[in-house]
C-alpha cells in the first residue's frame, strides 16, 4: 500500500487524490512510498492526516453537494485534527477555548 492510499483510508472521506497527494508533499512524505509502520506512526503522516481532516471540515458546506456532514461530526473532527497538532506543538484550529463567564445581576 501507497502512503497516498493509507492517508485516504484513515481519513475515510471522498477528496480528490490531488488533494491528497498535496497534503502528503506538503508534509514532507511521497505519495507512492511504500506506507511502512514507522510511517505510519510519523509526525509527518499524522500531521497529514490532521491537515486533511481540517480541510474536510473547512470546505463542507452542510448538506451540500454529496456529503453530509452534521455539526456535531464536524466538530469530532475538528477535535481529533486538534489532538494531532496538539501532540506535535502545532497552532490549533479555531483557537484556544476559553472560558465563558456570564456574570448576571
Amino acid at each position: 500500500m501507497k502512503v497516498i492510499d493509507a492517508l485516504k483510508h484513515k481519513v475515510k472521506y471522498p477528496l480528490s487524490d490531488g488533494f491528497f497527494e498535496t497534503v502528503v508533499i506538503e508534509r514532507g512524505l511521497s505519495p507512492d512510498a511504500e506506507f511502512t509502520a514507522q510511517i505510519g506512526t510519523s509526525k509527518q503522516f499524522n500531521l497529514a492526516r490532521a491537515d486533511s481532516l481540517a480541510s474536510l471540515v473547512d470546505a463542507i458546506n452542510v448538506g451540500e453537494g454529496q456529503l453530509n456532514i452534521s455539526l456535531s461530526q464536524q466538530e469530532l473532527i475538528l477535535n481529533v485534527a486538534n489532538s494531532i497538532y496538539e501532540r506535535y506543538g502545532e497552532p490549533l484550529l479555531g483557537g484556544e477555548k476559553q472560558p465563558a463567564i456570564k456574570i448576571l445581576e
